[in-house]
Protein backbone atom coordinates (compact mmCIF):
# COMPACT_ATOMS: atom_id res chain seq x y z
CA UNK A 1 0.00 0.00 0.00
CA UNK A 2 1.21 3.50 -0.81
CA UNK A 3 0.01 6.81 0.62
CA UNK A 4 0.21 9.80 -1.70
CA UNK A 5 -1.35 13.20 -2.34
CA UNK A 6 -4.64 13.02 -4.24
CA UNK A 7 -4.70 14.20 -7.85
CA UNK A 8 -7.50 15.43 -10.09
CA UNK A 9 -7.30 12.15 -12.02
CA UNK A 10 -8.47 10.38 -8.84
CA UNK A 11 -11.88 12.07 -8.78
CA UNK A 12 -13.88 9.22 -10.33
CA UNK A 13 -12.45 6.66 -7.88
CA UNK A 14 -12.99 9.00 -4.92
CA UNK A 15 -16.58 9.68 -6.04
CA UNK A 16 -17.22 5.92 -6.14
CA UNK A 17 -15.78 5.53 -2.63
CA UNK A 18 -18.02 8.35 -1.40
CA UNK A 19 -21.14 6.88 -3.04
CA UNK A 20 -20.41 3.43 -1.61
CA UNK A 21 -19.69 4.75 1.91
CA UNK A 22 -22.02 7.62 2.79
CA UNK A 23 -25.76 8.30 2.83
CA UNK A 24 -24.99 11.89 1.76
CA UNK A 25 -21.85 11.57 -0.39
CA UNK A 26 -19.76 14.47 -1.65
CA UNK A 27 -20.21 15.41 -5.30
CA UNK A 28 -17.44 15.40 -7.93
CA UNK A 29 -17.31 19.19 -7.58
CA UNK A 30 -16.84 19.00 -3.81
CA UNK A 31 -14.10 16.41 -4.20
CA UNK A 32 -12.37 18.52 -6.87
CA UNK A 33 -12.43 21.51 -4.50
CA UNK A 34 -11.02 19.33 -1.71
CA UNK A 35 -8.13 18.25 -3.95
CA UNK A 36 -7.32 21.58 -5.61
CA UNK A 37 -8.57 24.26 -3.23
CA UNK A 38 -6.29 26.51 -1.26
CA UNK A 39 -5.78 25.36 2.33
CA UNK A 40 -6.65 21.75 1.49
CA UNK A 41 -4.73 18.52 1.98
CA UNK A 42 -6.07 15.27 0.54
CA UNK A 43 -4.34 11.91 0.72
CA UNK A 44 -5.15 8.57 -0.86
CA UNK A 45 -4.12 5.01 -0.01
CA UNK A 46 -3.60 2.89 -3.10
CA UNK A 47 -2.97 -0.79 -3.55
CA UNK A 48 -2.28 -2.41 -6.93
CA UNK A 49 -2.99 0.92 -8.67
CA UNK A 50 -6.46 1.10 -7.09
CA UNK A 51 -7.45 3.73 -4.52
CA UNK A 52 -8.77 1.93 -1.46
CA UNK A 53 -9.13 4.86 0.95
CA UNK A 54 -8.80 8.60 1.26
CA UNK A 55 -8.86 11.45 3.77
CA UNK A 56 -8.96 15.21 3.42
CA UNK A 57 -8.63 18.25 5.65
CA UNK A 58 -9.13 21.96 5.23
CA UNK A 59 -6.78 24.19 7.17
CA UNK A 60 -6.90 27.84 8.16
CA UNK A 61 -4.12 29.46 10.20
CA UNK A 62 -3.06 26.64 12.54
CA UNK A 63 -6.39 24.78 12.59
CA UNK A 64 -7.20 21.59 10.64
CA UNK A 65 -10.72 20.35 9.94
CA UNK A 66 -11.22 16.84 8.58
CA UNK A 67 -13.92 16.45 5.98
CA UNK A 68 -14.38 12.83 4.99
CA UNK A 69 -12.33 9.72 5.45
CA UNK A 70 -13.45 6.50 3.86
CA UNK A 71 -12.18 3.08 2.94
CA UNK A 72 -13.41 0.71 0.24
CA UNK A 73 -15.65 -1.93 1.86
CA UNK A 74 -13.43 -4.84 0.77
CA UNK A 75 -10.33 -3.11 2.17
CA UNK A 76 -11.60 -2.28 5.65
CA UNK A 77 -9.73 -3.54 8.73
CA UNK A 78 -6.48 -3.80 6.75
CA UNK A 79 -4.77 -0.67 8.09
CA UNK A 80 -5.42 1.84 5.28
CA UNK A 81 -7.30 4.34 7.46
CA UNK A 82 -4.72 4.02 10.24
CA UNK A 83 -1.91 4.67 7.75
CA UNK A 84 -3.74 7.66 6.27
CA UNK A 85 -4.30 9.20 9.70
CA UNK A 86 -0.61 8.81 10.56
CA UNK A 87 0.63 10.44 7.35
CA UNK A 88 -2.05 13.13 7.69
CA UNK A 89 -0.92 14.04 11.21
CA UNK A 90 2.74 14.12 10.10
CA UNK A 91 1.93 16.44 7.19
CA UNK A 92 -0.30 18.60 9.39
CA UNK A 93 2.54 19.06 11.88
CA UNK A 94 4.86 20.12 9.05
CA UNK A 95 2.22 22.66 7.99
CA UNK A 96 2.37 24.07 11.52
CA UNK A 97 -1.15 23.04 12.52
CA UNK A 98 -1.99 22.91 16.21
CA UNK A 99 -4.81 20.40 15.85
CA UNK A 100 -7.06 18.41 13.53
CA UNK A 101 -10.70 18.14 14.50
CA UNK A 102 -13.55 16.07 13.05
CA UNK A 103 -17.12 14.96 13.56
CA UNK A 104 -18.16 11.30 13.63
CA UNK A 105 -21.58 9.69 14.02
CA UNK A 106 -22.22 8.86 17.65
CA UNK A 107 -23.19 5.30 16.64
CA UNK A 108 -20.00 4.72 14.61
CA UNK A 109 -18.10 2.94 17.36
CA UNK A 110 -15.56 1.41 14.97
CA UNK A 111 -14.55 4.85 13.65
CA UNK A 112 -14.44 6.33 17.15
CA UNK A 113 -12.07 3.54 18.24
CA UNK A 114 -9.91 4.16 15.14
CA UNK A 115 -9.63 7.87 15.98
CA UNK A 116 -8.90 7.16 19.65
CA UNK A 117 -6.13 4.75 18.60
CA UNK A 118 -4.69 7.58 16.46
CA UNK A 119 -4.68 9.92 19.48
CA UNK A 120 -7.92 11.85 18.96
CA UNK A 121 -9.86 12.88 22.09
CA UNK A 122 -13.59 13.48 22.44
CA UNK A 123 -14.15 17.19 23.03
CA UNK A 124 -17.91 17.62 22.54
CA UNK A 125 -21.04 16.80 20.56
CA UNK A 126 -23.15 18.41 17.84
CA UNK A 127 -26.87 17.73 18.24
CA UNK A 128 -28.62 16.40 15.12
CA UNK A 129 -25.53 17.06 12.98
CA UNK A 130 -26.08 14.15 10.55
CA UNK A 131 -28.93 13.37 8.17
CA UNK A 132 -30.17 10.05 6.76
CA UNK A 133 -30.58 9.12 9.58
CA UNK A 134 -30.60 12.17 11.83
CA UNK A 135 -27.98 11.66 14.52
CA UNK A 136 -25.68 13.52 16.88
CA UNK A 137 -22.00 13.87 16.07
CA UNK A 138 -19.11 13.32 18.44
CA UNK A 139 -16.44 16.00 18.01
CA UNK A 140 -12.93 14.58 18.26
CA UNK A 141 -9.63 16.46 18.17
CA UNK A 142 -6.02 15.46 17.74
CA UNK A 143 -3.64 18.00 19.31
CA UNK A 144 -0.36 18.20 17.39
CA UNK A 145 3.17 19.11 18.34
CA UNK A 146 4.11 22.28 16.47
CA UNK A 147 7.39 22.27 14.53
CA UNK A 148 7.87 26.01 15.09
CA UNK A 149 7.91 25.66 18.89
Amino acid sequence: MIIRDAETGDISELTKLENDSFAVPWTCEQILKQITGEGRLTLVAAEDNKIIAYVGISHVLDEGYMGNICTDKESRKKGAATALLKVLSDKAEKLGLSFITLEVRKSNERAIKLYEKAGYKTVGTRKDYYEKPREDAVIMTLYLKREDK
